[in-house]
């Protein structure tokens, strides 16, 4: 892999993209083999498009709004982002950065819905295959006594107390994208190390049935 990994996170005023805005963003761009910083951009973002910030979102995220509101406007943001997105590339002919995030599903939308209000497609600078922690998680517990407990939580605060990695504070975009690349990286060293160890999967056996070739026939 020799381009960059983007750790993210979003936080927004709601739960909907195309209601509530963005209303603080962080990254990080980190080396895919050494998990090692390369760079950080963090910032506030100005209230857009009419979009409402809900007072049970200020509550769970817990931004202060003197802080959104002395924020940067949207374009700045995508404008920004996409420099940042470049420099993760690393190099002209390296595959597009990925980005990472706990429910990527969640705030990739957001994203999207930001560039696509500037006039901008967010997959011409990212990679459009995103990875998610939370999926991870999700891969690590399968058939496990987590994951017969239908009550087992998956945030990034359970997930991260799985890997003995302690949060700072529940909520913060910074905060929260220091726990998601920390539990990145415990994961990842995790299957790292399995694979020096020499694990191997139980012996699997697949019968492939033969292609049909009822077309392109010579």
């Amino acid at each position: 892999m020799k381009t960059n990994l983007i750790v993210a996170d979003c936080e927004t005023g709601g739960l909907l993209y195309k209601e509530n805005p963005i209303t603080e963003i962080c990254l990080y761009i980190i080396s895919p083999t050494t998990f090692k910083l390369i760079d950080k951009y963090q910032t506030y973002v100005k209230p857009y498009n009419n979009l409402k910030i809900t007072k049970s979102a200020i509550e769970a995220t817990q931004v202060d709004m003197k802080n959104v509101e002395a924020g940067i406007e949207l374009k700045t943001l995508v404008t920004t982002l996409i420099v940042y997105f470049k420099k993760a590339k690393n190099n002209a002919k390296y595959d597009l950065p990925q980005m990472v995030f706990h429910n990527a599903s969640f705030d990739k939308q957001f994203l999207e819905y930001a560039f696509e209000l500037c006039g901008k497609n967010l997959y011409d600078y990212i990679d459009p295959i995103f990875i998610c922690t939370m999926r991870m998680i999700k891969l690590h517990d399968a058939g496990s006594k987590n994951d017969k407990v239908e009550t087992t939580s998956i945030s990034l605060a359970a997930s991260c107390e799985r890997f003995n990695i302690k949060l700072k504070s529940a909520h913060g975009a910074e905060n929260d994208v220091i726990a998601t690349a920390a539990l990145l990286k415990a994961m990842t060293l995790k299957l790292r190390n399995n694979n020096i160890k020499g694990e191997k999967p139980e012996k699997e056996e697949i019968t492939v049935k033969e292609k049909s070739r009822l077309y392109f026939q010579f």
